[in-house]
């Protein structure tokens, strides 16, 4: 999504997350208009939350979007990532998940998941791409 800022243009990239609480957010963001609220300000940040994150955007004192930091909790999985687990550790049950996507000057800087995953008394945390590559 490209928007004009006065001379700029901001860009933000929705993810094309499976979770439609995610995507809700993030339209709902895309929706917000900013009009001359940055005025006056160095900087200006948008907050919006839900019942399982929020998304936080910061804005130049032009009202050029500068960066975007999502942050969900117990969102639905994409099926490569609990593909990846159940086939790498067999077992295992994911009982926590974390979501965070960040963006800066319309460049993803980070797309992962935090995961807390569980076998008997053992627990866990690994960070996984929605790609299903295991990072750690």
């Amino acid at each position: 999504v490209i928007k004009s800022a006065g001379k700029d243009f901001s860009v933000y990239l929705p993810d094309r997350n499976p979770d439609e609480n995610v995507r809700a957010l993030q339209q709902e963001f895309i929706s917000y208009n900013l009009g001359k609220d940055y005025e006056g300000y160095d900087t200006y940040l948008v907050v919006l939350e839900s019942q399982q994150g929020s998304l936080s955007a910061t804005y130049n004192h032009n009202g050029k979007l500068t960066s975007v930091v999502e942050n969900y909790q117990n969102v639905q999985l994409p099926a490569k990532v609990i593909y990846s687990i159940y086939k790498d550790y067999p077992g295992w049950t994911i009982v926590k998940d974390k979501f965070l996507y960040t963006q800066k000057e319309g460049d993803i800087q980070k797309k992962e998941y935090n995961l807390k995953i569980k076998k008997d008394n053992d627990v866990r945390k690994i960070i996984v791409k929605p790609t299903g590559e295991i990072i750690q």
